[in-house]
């Protein structure tokens, strides 16, 4: 079971992508986010993310930055 967080600074894209992974069976939608430092407070309080898919333009935080 794979543990993927969705990034990205579109609700849209957010909601198109949730509908798209649920209910795939190898594969847990554990969070959406609609920008890094959510991102990050979920991983500091512990969530269990494997696979992050994310916006690399995002208004408040680059996406690339965020990776480091």
């Amino acid at each position: 079971m794979i543990h993927l967080a969705v990034v990205d600074d579109h609700s849209l894209l957010l909601q198109g992508l949730e509908l798209m992974f649920r209910g795939q069976a190898d594969l847990k939608l554990v969070g959406l986010y609609q920008n890094g430092p959510s991102l990050l407070a979920a991983m500091a309080n512990g969530e269990r993310i494997d696979l992050i898919l994310m916006d690399i333009h995002m208004p408040d935080t680059n996406g690339i930055e965020l990776c480091k």
